[in-house]
C-alpha cells in the first residue's frame, strides 16, 4: 500500500515537472519558431501561463 503511494507521487512529481519545463520552453521560443511547430502566440502564451498541475 505504501509503495504504491510512493509510486504514485513519483509519477505525479515527474509529470508535473515535465509539464512545467515544457511550458517554460514553449514561452521561451520567438513568433518564428511558433509558427514552425504551428502554435500561434496567444496558445503559447495561454499554455505557458497555466500552472504545472494544469493539463
Amino acid at each position: 500500500m505504501l509503495f504504491g503511494f510512493i509510486r504514485f507521487l513519483r509519477v505525479r512529481c515527474n509529470l508535473w515537472h515535465s509539464r512545467a519545463r515544457e511550458r517554460r520552453r514553449l514561452a521561451w521560443l520567438d513568433a518564428r519558431m511558433l509558427r514552425d511547430i504551428g502554435v500561434s502566440a496567444e496558445d503559447a502564451a495561454r499554455e505557458s501561463a497555466k500552472p504545472f498541475w494544469r493539463a
